[in-house]
């Protein structure tokens, strides 16, 4: 959004200088036009802001101020400069499998893979990296789900009882037949300050 401004702000000032100067019409209307592409992009920017509504509502935002914190940013911004392309210019998700949900510096996640079952029942398995440096048994489990229908509404489950150590977990789904579920798997600290990249699904 903050590029965009300065674009639009720089565009005004050449609109204005246009206007005490001898240029064409062409020359002028170019201008305009450019100014006027650029306040729309803010305009859907500003939108997308808006309607992730999950973002400041849950566990997300935590997770994007503590990685925001150790690079000397505001944890929103960082959120969109590392989503910016994934959104179209109407402001719907182009590219789900593209959209980073999880960050940080924890140990990613080894080998995860998933099952569904008859009555949406999902089991993810993964192999227990906690000899790594950046990794502990103890790590969480944290699982964020987008519905198709609803994709701008994340449900986080950030209280599930399953531990890197673990190497198995399982939850249920909550959806209506034929609705797409896209979900995001990454491991958080006992104390919910260190996280680590998401896997992602489709469901």
């Amino acid at each position: 959004v903050d590029e965009f401004a300065e674009i639009e702000r720089k565009l005004s000032e050449e609109l204005k200088e246009a206007g005490n100067t001898n240029i064409s019409s062409e020359e002028f209307l170019a201008l305009k036009t450019k100014r006027s592409k650029a306040v729309t992009r803010i305009d859907e920017l500003q939108k997308q802001k808006n309607e992730f509504v999950g973002y400041q509502e849950t566990l997300l935002k935590e997770v994007w101020k503590s990685e925001g914190h150790r690079l000397k940013t505001n944890g929103y911004a960082l959120f969109m400069k590392k989503n910016f392309h994934v959104f179209t210019p109407e402001g719907k998700i182009a590219d789900f499998s593209r959209l980073q949900i999880g960050i940080g510096r924890r140990q990613d996640v080894n080998n995860m893979t998933h099952s569904i079952d008859p009555e949406d029942k999902v089991t993810l398995q993964w192999d227990d990296n906690s000899g790594s440096p950046s990794a502990k048994a103890t790590d969480r489990l944290i699982v964020v789900v987008l519905y198709g229908n609803r994709s701008f509404t994340p449900v986080v489950l950030d209280k599930l009882p399953f531990l890197r150590e673990d190497e198995i977990a399982t939850f249920s789904l909550q959806r209506k037949k034929g609705i797409k579920a896209h979900i995001y798997c990454f491991f958080a600290s006992q104390d919910y300050k260190h996280f680590s990249n998401d896997k992602y699904f489709k469901l």
